[in-house]
């Protein structure tokens, strides 16, 4: 059982992980590439064509950002449950000094992830979907007000994804520790004292 507890902790933080990776990435593949694709959209004609690049690119990147903080979500309750159980019955006579770290990283990271979903999320999607909808209704002052407003929360979010992403990195390093073999059961000589 405990390999198994190991193999969820270790299987949620790898998850977790790219669930922040990956739609990072995609968006940074998909801003970069539709503005060279000139495309127009019909309904955002009150914008010049990057921007309507940049509104698609929206559309295309928001559900992967939902999806990432969902799957987010569910790792983070299987890391914390098979830690927490791993912890109160499989090492409570070993506990690592690695676990004063990954304890404490992990919780705040998964923190920081309902942050994102609870609170700064919701608040910048609201914007965003405002934004969109002004675009469309031609209602440009209003677009321009929901876009600034999105603006100044992106880089919250941003924020938030990366120091998430930065305690994770040291959880697992931690992990690693608290998971190595003590010296002398490295060496098999056991304690001769």
């Amino acid at each position: 059982m405990n390999a198994f507890l190991a193999s969820c902790y270790w299987l949620a933080l790898t998850i977790w992980i790219a669930a922040i990776l990956a739609p990072a990435a995609a968006g940074m593949a998909v801003f970069r590439v539709l503005p060279q694709l000139n495309g127009t959209f019909p309904e955002f004609t009150a914008l010049a064509t990057a921007n309507q690049a940049a509104i698609a690119g929206g559309h295309i990147v928001n559900p992967l950002f939902i999806f990432s903080n969902v799957v987010q979500l569910i790792c983070a309750a299987i890391a914390i449950f098979s830690l927490g159980i791993e912890q109160l019955y499989w090492r409570p006579a070993h506990h690592s000094r690695a676990d004063y770290v990954r304890i404490p990283t992990l919780l705040m990271a998964t923190i920081l992830i309902l942050v994102e979903i609870c609170i700064l999320g919701p608040i910048a999607r609201e914007h965003l979907y405002a934004y969109w909808n002004a675009v469309q209704s031609h209602s440009m002052d209003i677009a321009n007000q929901a876009k600034s407003a999105f603006d100044a929360l992106h880089p919250v979010g941003t924020t938030l994804y990366a120091i998430t992403f930065g305690l994770l990195l040291i959880t697992v390093v931690a992990s690693a520790v608290a998971y190595t073999p003590p010296h002398s059961s490295l060496l098999g000589t056991g304690n001769n004292s």
